[in-house]
């Protein structure tokens, strides 16, 4: 019998969509991992003999593996890049930010992630044994509209996982069923998209690159990388050069549209449509792809407001994090960029043992030489969002998704996240892959807040001083303390130590936490202390408010703890707002708050320039970790 026949395939792809719990995605404050942002059933665990390496994702280690990610990723850009540094500094900044973008879309930064095979082993891997006990339970399913979806999926399946092993030419025997590998104690596993066409962290396609996969790359992630960018590059230089062929990528724009333009026509052309051509493809709504563009879209944007999965898995005092701010912070502020980069440049992820994983047979007596680098693994108690991933196949694979289907996987799909919202009427339209469950709620949950929002009511009068308002005022509570010029400690960062300073180090004002420092307005005229903020261990640090000045901001209402960075914006509603930047981890007044159909909750503070601005809190407040009172 032929394992992947179709007969077989999709009978089995209904069972297991049957019987597989916990299929669905859930938010980072219910499952931590960062494989949970997809679907179980992508992940295929691999024969343990299987020659693999590189970068792997380990359950409990979300935060080392996303600054690991985040670092290689900017080496390897930044090598790509180089020639536009000096010629085109912007441009140069404009390919960074999009090498983390793509991936992030793609697949969440997912490559390989090592699990238990007793609590993480799918369908998927079940292929070659159990057929029979199978069969039988399948003549008990009733027949519903949900088992057609099923059906249709197994198609995807019997269709795509053959081309797959066609492209690797290695054999079938590369996946092992479950109860094969339940003796282990953990599995390797490579994440596929959601029809099976594509495949790892840049969400390969096997027909569409061939080549690539008859070598066998695919198991690396460090050649899976270098593959994936150099596609990228490939289409964002040539549309960067030539952008006066495009009428998408128009400067006259605006600085910000334009670079934000190229980064959405260099993934809409060449790397999703295999052509440049299609550049501007995400720019009409009528394109069967347009689903894909928008998603595309919707992540980037996420970079932008500080709800990527960088925001809810970066540690705030790490290089990484500091770059990444910056460089997003570069599009609104020109030449914000740090030294930080050089750092990140010349770290060693690939020295990380912890996420690293080497299966070559003939590799694996060599000894890693571990440089010691200070990493923090735990993420703050925050409560995120998934950052939806729409998983998509490459116009140049010619599956398709018929209107009458997509609609019932979307009424199935809403369903199951328990909404009685109601389906938009069926169309004769094509569309690329399978819907993303996940991401059918956020739409929802998106297009709910856009809608235009009442009249808000009349806010509280602002006091006349409020420009002369300081939150927090510090004193120091130590002898020979540290003062650094990053919130980290490593060497070469102390700018001077306390017991240095000929006067009283006191009333100074703290900007907010970062990690274990306080930051602080830089008190002091030394020349090696010459930057606008310095960082003091929260140990070592009073911090008090200053009541005088608390008693000008009439219109006070509560102080908040804020669990997370969120984003800063001139008033409340994501359609009719603009953003003037973040807000991190801290206590804040509240000045104001409004809610949005009694669930979604906005609030208003005053900036440390003494403006009134507003964010969003989450349902019922949800980014808010206390009250104080």
């Amino acid at each position: 019998m032929k394992i992947f026949g179709s007969t077989f395939v999709i009978i089995f792809f209904i069972l297991a969509f049957a019987f597989e719990s916990g299929t669905q995605r859930h938010p980072a404050s219910q499952n931590s991992s960062l494989a949970d942002h997809n679907y179980r059933r992508s992940f295929i665990s691999l024969d343990t003999n299987l020659p693999y390496r590189g970068l792997t994702h380990s359950p409990g280690k979300d935060s080392l593996y996303v600054r690991a990610m985040t670092g290689t990723l900017l080496q390897k850009a930044h090598e790509l890049a180089l020639d536009w540094k000096e010629t085109d500094p912007k441009i140069y900044h404009t390919f960074l930010l999009a090498s983390l973008t793509v991936p992030m879309h793609e697949s969440t930064l997912m490559h390989f992630t090592k699990r238990s095979p007793v609590e993480y082993c799918y369908f998927s891997n079940d292929f070659i044994v159990q057929y029979d006990e199978n069969l039988e339970k399948l003549h008990d399913l009733p027949a519903s509209r949900n088992a057609r979806v099923q059906i249709r999926n197994a198609e995807y399946l019997s269709s795509n996982i053959p081309r797959f092993f066609e492209a690797l030419a290695m054999g079938e025997d590369i996946f092992k069923s479950c109860e094969d590998l339940q003796h282990r104690d953990t599995v390797q596993q490579i994440l596929f998209s959601n029809d099976y066409a594509d495949v790892g962290i840049m969400m390969l396609n096997s027909t569409s690159h061939g080549d690539f996969f008859a070598s066998g790359r695919i198991f690396n992630t460090d050649e899976v990388l270098d593959y994936g960018l150099n596609y990228l590059y490939d289409g964002f230089e040539k549309i960067s050069v030539n952008y006066g062929q495009y009428e998408c990528l128009n400067p006259e724009e605006g600085d910000l549209n334009f670079h934000k333009s190229l980064i959405r026509g260099a993934w809409a052309g060449k790397y999703n449509s295999g052509n440049t051509s299609r550049t501007c493809r995400f720019t009409d709504s009528n394109h069967r792809f347009s689903r894909n563009d928008r998603g595309f879209e919707r992540n980037l944007e996420k970079i932008f407001n500080a709800e990527s999965i960088y925001h809810d898995y970066l540690p705030i005092d790490s290089i990484e994090r500091n770059f990444f701010n910056d460089l997003v912070a570069n599009f609104y502020q020109p030449e914000r960029l740090t030294t930080v980069l050089d750092q990140i440049l010349q770290t060693d992820y690939q020295s990380l043992q912890e996420v690293i994983v080497n299966n070559s047979p003939d590799e694996q007596s060599e000894e890693l030489i571990i440089e010691e680098i200070v990493f923090e693994d735990d993420l703050e108690n925050t409560e995120t969002d998934v950052d939806s991933t729409e998983t998509e196949t490459t116009e140049i694979q010619t599956t398709e998704v018929e209107s009458e289907l997509t609609e019932e996987i979307i009424e199935v799909g809403l369903e199951e996240i328990a909404t009685d919202q109601e389906i938009a009427t069926e169309e004769e339209t094509a569309l690329e892959a399978e819907v993303n469950e996940q991401v059918l709620e956020e739409i929802a949950l998106e297009e709910q807040r856009e809608e235009p929002l009442p009249v808000p009511p009349e806010p509280l009068p602002v006091s006349e001083n409020i420009s002369t308002y300081v939150l927090w005022i510090g004193n120091l509570s130590g002898i020979g303390v540290n003062i650094r010029k990053s919130p980290e400690i490593i060497e070469g960062n102390i700018c001077i130590n306390s017991s240095a300073i000929s006067f009283e180090l006191i009333d100074f004002v703290v900007n907010g936490i970062s990690g274990d420092f306080y930051e602080i307005q830089n008190p002091l005229e030394i020349a090696d202390c010459d930057q606008s903020s310095l960082y003091i261990h929260k140990d070592y640090v009073t911090v008090n408010y200053v009541s005088t000045q608390r008693e000008e901001v009439q219109q006070e209402i509560k102080r908040v703890r804020l669990s997370t960075w969120v984003t800063k914006r001139d008033q409340h509603g994501l359609a009719q707002s603009t953003v003037l930047g973040v807000l991190g981890p801290q206590e804040l007044v509240i000045t104001n708050e409004y809610v949005y159909l009694n669930r979604y909750m906005w609030y208003s503070t005053i900036d440390t320039e003494g403006d009134e601005v507003w964010f969003y809190a989450g349902e019922l407040g949800s980014l808010i970790t206390e009250e104080i009172e």
